[in-house]
């Protein structure tokens, strides 16, 4: 039972780490028109909702996982 509670509290701190990642990108300046990853062009929706977006959504996944695993290595 005590090892689930680990796992849980792991998956917990995982989350809470995604959501802070998030939020400090959020309404950073002016978005990019194109991924700085790919190069293929941003939808306007997305650059109007994610002020400050550099990434298409498929680049930004990959980021995003990065940071979750670097943050469960630490």
């Amino acid at each position: 039972m005590q090892e689930y509670d680990h796992r849980q509290a792991g998956g917990a701190a995982a989350v809470d780490f995604g959501i802070s990642a998030a939020r400090s990108q959020i309404g950073k300046g002016e978005s990019e028109t194109h991924c700085l990853d790919c190069g293929r062009q941003i939808p306007e929706g997305r650059r109007q909702i994610v002020k400050g977006c550099m990434y298409c959504v498929k680049c930004q996944e990959k980021h995003d996982k990065v940071l979750t695993i670097s943050q469960w290595r630490q």
